[in-house]
């Protein structure tokens, strides 16, 4: 039992001064209470002590336990690195300790001086807990002198977080590294890890750092590790990371896997367990497969990330052994597979991939992916059949593919009808093996063997065969090579013409060849390639429309190119109608050399089946010639048959950047109203009409002398919703329908108009606000440009007239466009800069976009570089709309 003096001369001195005690009827250990004292000494040189070890308690309201002598119960107490637990028996209870005071005795003692690291205190009773972190050295000479040290109540806790990289080559990281902890009563962090003097996160190392939270964290969770991408070295394989709470000894478990980096992601949350998870590990096999298509392979690192019904597996790049170019997997009509090791996942649900747009040729179109559960042989596929990459299809460089538990690959490909005529002349058929080859302006198909038919000779002196090929999706056709491979007895082979049709679109494309497929003869060769001339497309418009259900249909089309510098195409270009009972296209249009030039107005006649209401029409080129880019101002489709005339408004340019084709919503021309004879209206919601409305025209003619006019003037108002047309302004009871004047043009006098029955084309002026992200380099010095796409049309592209400092780190650039015209609901955005200036990559958060009448807001979220790899722009969707 501790010596039952208050002072610390009388602890000391106890065993030469007798004890008093006072005498009770009742047995005072029943009346006791008990605490539970765990004396942590620190894993220091000489931290150890063999002194006697006197604690006193200091609770509320100066309750004290008096000095109490902790007794071990062997003979190795006070170690270094040690943890030694006491039990004290008091009198009674003391509240919420504040402080405690330790003395030590070194009379006798070989090792008088010892390095205390923490007490943790225990009311047995109450079943509460203080910690005390001491982290100090005691003397006991400097306690015979009446100096203690006093440890206050702390509720801070130490963690100890172990970091361990994995052993495979290129795991390493010269990067800055943080953690932030959460855990159920609290989270702490971010702690920067470094350890001055030393290499941490090498391959194969198990890094220790010691981290002190404010306040105790209860169970951990979660944790997030971040790393910024610095150094030489900045692609980090971490293994898994474990965190110790010095006060209890607990420990968590984290499982990464994963690599850390700028292709990877930055950041990573991982989940907590109570047991290292590192030999629980699932192995799955996961198979790429590229598409077969003109430039679907990639260079760039491809990464997935996998989730199942109990987690996910994180980032997981897919590499192969260093003596392998894990490029070569992604190269085009290959399969690539790949061992990802990782928690176990369940059931699959879905798999993101993505890449991270490095090296020459980044573009990727991926078919599918095949998951594999290596023990239970558990297979899951993950139909893509798109491009992911900066430069083909959506630019989406990130897509998320859904589960699947049966798949038939060959669902993804495209059929295409093929028919040959083979000429009428003297030796015309072939022995040999024919093939084609179909082109679009999503790629090709790759040698497509017309096989022979079973009992059938195909290629035959005047005979027409045909064939179905499955194939990619190569969009719209632009052109076909044709050709053979010059054996068989007879190869040299004289094609009359060929049709292909596209199964899915019913584009049909008619080719007449008339020529010798030989090389023996003079300037021959195996094969050739072919274009569809006006003659052919005129033919396959013509059997198009013969197979329409109800009938052929007329129209006349009306092209407009602008009259904006250099908007006229050597491209071919193409229209697609889509209607409530039929579709017809994408039909090449047959254009002379001098069709589509700046300002030219081309008439073309369409045949078609019967399509019902006409709902969209899409129209675009196929990138060709020197200089394919298209500014198109609009076009004007007249039904013929019916009378029914829808015009569209576009103005906007045609290119890679902005897109090749636009889709155009029809709305019908409407009838009885004079004043909207050509009125063309931009793309809106199929089936909308527009509210008529009247509008006063006020006209200051200028006092000075012949100011005045007798001619005839004329206006035009176009809005987002449309345009009128020219009309000319007449005084009051002119032939004019609609328009009336309360005086006329002269010097020095207003004239006003009113101008009725007009279409209502909306209120102009949007505020245009720009976040560029808080993260290193994120600033850009380079012009700034946007594009707002809505169901009524686009705005063209438009540059943010920026001060200095606008579009620095963590900064918000707002611009007011009140003459931007209305465009309805938006769609997407296309942002971008002009890659100027020393510090031309913007890292771009949100584009925040209101409708300054309306209030309406639109938010499209970024989060990602733009730079050169995604040629300086993207295309953001409309993530959410409201009204403020």
């Amino acid at each position: 039992m501790a010596p039952a003096g208050s002072s610390e001369g009388a602890a000391l001195g106890s065993a030469a001064r007798p004890l008093e005690l006072l005498g009770s009827s009742q047995d005072p250990r029943q009346q006791l209470r008990e605490y539970q004292l765990l004396v942590r000494t620190s894993d220091l040189p000489g931290a150890a002590t063999d002194a006697a070890v006197y604690v006193e308690l200091l609770g509320a309201s100066s309750a004290s336990s008096g000095p109490q002598l902790l007794t071990p119960a062997g003979p190795h107490a006070f170690q270094r690195g040690g943890a030694d637990e006491f039990r004290l028996l008091l009198r009674q209870g003391l509240g919420d300790l504040q402080q405690l005071r330790v003395v030590l005795d070194g009379c006798g003692a070989r090792h008088p001086t010892w390095h205390l690291l923490q007490l943790e205190v225990t009311d047995v009773a109450t079943d509460r807990t203080w910690y005390f972190e001491a982290d100090c050295w005691l003397d006991a000479a400097a306690a015979a002198q009446g100096n203690s040290q006093h440890v206050q109540h702390s509720a801070a806790c130490t963690y100890s977080a172990a970091l361990c990289t994995s052993a495979c080559t290129i795991s390493c990281t010269d990067a800055a590294v943080s953690i932030t902890l959460y855990g159920d009563a609290g989270d702490a962090g971010p702690f920067e890890l470094a350890a001055p003097g030393r290499s941490c996160f090498e391959q194969g190392s198990c890094d220790v750092f010691s981290v002190k939270a404010a306040s105790k964290l209860g169970q951990l969770l979660r944790l997030k590790i971040v790393c910024d991408s610095s150094g030489l070295r900045s692609a980090w394989l971490l293994g898994a990371i474990s965190i110790t709470a010095k006060s209890s000894g607990v420990t968590r478990w984290f499982h990464a896997g994963r690599r850390l980096g700028r292709a990877a992601g930055l950041e990573a949350e991982l989940d907590g367990s109570d047991t290292d998870v590192r030999g629980q590990l699932a192995a799955y096999k996961v198979t790429v497969h590229t598409s077969d298509v003109s430039d679907a392979g990639t260079s760039a690192r491809v990464h997935v990330d996998m989730s199942g019904s109990t987690c996910c597996s994180g980032p997981q790049a897919l590499s192969t052994s260093a003596s392998i170019s894990s490029s070569c997997c992604f190269e085009r009509g290959r399969a690539g597979s790949f061992n990802v090791t990782c928690r176990e996942l369940g059931e699959l649900s879905d798999l993101t991939v993505w890449h991270d747009g490095s090296g020459p040729g980044s573009a990727w179109h991926l078919v599918y992916v095949e998951v594999q559960h290596v023990p239970s042989g558990q297979v899951w596929y993950f139909p893509c059949n798109q491009w992911l990459g900066s430069s083909q299809g959506d630019v989406a460089a990130r897509r998320t593919l859904q589960a699947m538990r049966s798949f038939d690959p060959a669902s993804l490909l495209c059929r295409y009808r093929v028919a040959v005529t083979t000429s009428n002349v003297r030796g015309a058929g072939s022995d040999a093996n024919v093939f084609v080859v179909i082109h679009g302006s999503e790629g090709d198909t790759a040698r497509k063997a017309l096989a022979m038919q079973q009992g059938v000779n195909c290629f035959e002196r005047g005979r027409r065969d045909e064939f179905t090929v499955a194939g990619a999706d190569v969009g719209v056709m632009s052109h076909v090579v044709l050709g053979h491979d010059g054996s068989g007895l007879g190869p040299a082979w004289h094609v009359a013409e060929l049709d292909v049709q596209h199964k899915g679109t019913g584009q049909l494309l008619k080719f007449t060849v008339n020529r010798w497929l030989d090389a023996q003869r003079p300037g021959g060769a195996l094969q050739c390639e072919l274009w569809p001339d006006v003659a052919g497309q005129q033919r396959a418009a013509a059997e198009q429309a013969a197979d329409g259900k109800h009938g052929a249909v007329e129209w006349e089309l009306m092209v407009n190119t602008g009259k904006v510098l250099g908007a006229g195409t050597d491209a071919d270009v193409f229209i697609s109608l889509k209607g409530s009972s039929g579709s017809f296209g994408p039909y090449t249009l047959p254009a002379g050399p001098e069709a589509f030039e700046t300002g030219c107005r081309d008439k073309f006649k369409l045949s078609t089946p019967e399509l019902g209401d006409l709902q969209e029409v899409v129209v675009g080129h196929n990138n060709l010639g020197l200089d394919p880019a298209w500014f198109l101002q609009g076009l004007e489709l007249h039904n013929l048959s019916c009378g029914a005339k829808y015009v569209f408004r576009v103005s906007a340019w045609l290119d890679v950047q902005s897109g090749c084709s636009r889709t155009l919503k029809a709305v019908q021309q409407q009838q009885g109203q004079g004043l909207l004879g050509n009125c063309k209206h931009a793309a809106i919601a199929a089936g909308g009409s527009l509210s008529s409305c009247s509008y006063q025209l006020e006209i200051q003619t200028s006092a000075v002398e012949g100011a005045g006019t007798d001619a005839a003037v004329f206006v035009q108002l176009g809005g987002a919703q449309g345009q009128s047309d020219a009309m000319q302004l007449q005084a009051a009871g002119g032939s004019s329908a609609g328009i009336s004047a309360r005086s006329l043009f002269q010097p020095g006098s207003l004239d006003v108009f009113v101008l009725r029955g007009l279409p209502d084309v909306g209120q102009p002026g949007y505020t245009v606000t720009f976040t560029t992200s808080n993260i290193l380099g994120a600033g850009t010095a380079a012009r700034v440009f946007f594009e707002l796409i809505g169901e009524h049309g686009s705005s063209g592209v438009v540059y943010a007239t920026s001060q200095p400092k606008q579009f620095l780190r963590g900064a918000t650039a707002s611009f007011l466009y009140p003459r931007l015209p209305h465009l309805g609901q938006l769609q997407q955005l296309r942002v971008g800069c002009d890659g100027s200036g020393m510090f031309a990559p913007w890292h771009l958060r949100l584009v925040e976009v209101v409708h300054v009448h309306s209030g309406q807001r639109w938010q499209f979220d970024c989060h990602d570089w733009i730079d050169k790899k995604c040629m300086w722009q993207r295309v953001l969707p409309a993530v959410s709309a409201t009204v403020v």
